[in-house]
């Protein structure tokens, strides 16, 4: 008969730790915005896996272009990933993208996170503003002086506006 051998083996786990991950992301102005955070193996959770979110300023204002927020953000149990929902806010002036980021920290226990800040661009829904004029009267008596024109630009805009007036001849002549 044959000797019973027993043998002991270890199994090296040799494969990378997972890490938390925020991607960059673009919104239009007024919606949130959603970025997520993820697992880097892509491999379902065993175990909640919590982290804080944070917004702060780029060239957007905190406040007036996004809401200012320290949040807890899950994985949950199964999942790989999860969005979060930092808002923008809506405004009426015409304006150039701007940025702010998002940061996570604070995560759960046996977590690292590799990626901590995300990007997030808002992009503008506001329309260009236009320019309208009008004359404060239509006559003018000759030898009157001069006559005023109103100038209005319907909405605030990022970008210097430049208005150019010249006047053309119609039943009046130059002098000569």
């Amino acid at each position: 008969a044959g000797a019973t051998m027993v043998h002991t083996l270890t199994i090296t786990d040799n494969e990378a730790a997972p890490t938390l991950i925020i991607v960059d992301t673009s919104v239009i102005e007024g919606s949130s915005a959603q970025p997520y955070v993820y697992n880097s193996t892509w491999a379902a959770v065993t175990a909640p896996v919590t982290f804080t979110y944070a917004t702060y300023s780029g060239t957007a204002t905190a406040g007036a272009d996004f809401a200012v927020i320290t949040v807890t953000g899950t994985i949950p149990v199964g999942g790989s990933y999860t969005y979060i929902y930092p808002p923008t806010l809506q405004d009426s002036d015409y304006e150039a993208a701007e940025t702010f980021t998002v940061t996570i920290s604070g995560q759960s226990a046996g977590w690292t996170i590799t990626d901590n800040t995300s990007l997030i661009t808002i992009n503008d829904n506001d329309p260009i503003p236009t320019v309208s004029m009008a004359a404060s009267t239509s006559l003018i008596s000759e030898g009157a002086g001069t006559a005023a024109v109103t100038v209005t630009l319907s909405g605030t805009s990022y970008q210097t506006i430049v208005v150019t007036l010249s006047a053309s001849a119609g039943t009046a002549a130059t002098p000569a």
